[in-house]
């Protein structure tokens, strides 16, 4: 823990690479895994976050609902959709609660809502979280694409739209 937290501090790439292999998720305090949310300097530093440290918080689920619901932080959904994508991957799941909670907020990051506009890497990582989740069973695949079709009718059916559609469909075939 200690080294981790030291090596994290450190503006150097592979020392927070390696923080987030070193850094034990079970003695992770929930408040600390919100700080280094907020220190992610960039995409690939947040991808190795949530594959070796965040994806096996016990307290995952509260850490992403709570992420997900904060618009200020440039990595908090983009990191709540990639935790929940590795926790799809290894095949994992969500409480109800937290589901519901995906299900929507993967679709309203792919709209431009009330002043509020998701970044590129947003929207990649909700729609790699829809994938993960689609992949693992026929109803996921339907729950997805059926939540999608009537997203994409109340939002209005915009070529990006149908492309992302049309992506979904084809993967969840693929890999039936």
């Amino acid at each position: 823990g200690e080294l981790a937290a030291a090596l994290w501090k450190e503006d150097i790439r592979e020392f927070k690479i390696l923080a987030t292999f070193l850094q034990p998720a079970e003695t992770l305090p929930l408040e600390e895994a919100k700080r280094w949310v907020k220190e992610i300097p960039y995409l690939e530093i947040a991808e190795h976050c949530c594959r070796n440290l965040f994806v096996h918080l016990p307290y995952m689920e509260d850490f992403t609902f709570d992420l997900v619901a904060d618009k200020k932080n440039e990595f908090a959904r983009t990191v709540a959709f990639l935790t929940w994508a590795e926790n799809f991957k290894r095949g994992g799941s969500l409480s109800s609660v937290v589901l519901g909670s995906f299900l929507a907020e993967t679709l309203s990051s792919l709209a431009e809502t009330k002043g509020f506009k998701s970044t590129l890497k947003e929207k990649q990582a909700s729609i790699q979280a829809m994938k993960f989740y689609g992949r693992q069973s026929e109803g996921n695949a339907e729950r997805i694409l059926d939540g999608f079709k009537e997203f994409q009718e109340a939002a209005g059916n915009t070529p990006e739209l149908q492309e992302i559609y049309n992506e979904l469909k084809f993967e969840f075939e693929y890999y039936r």
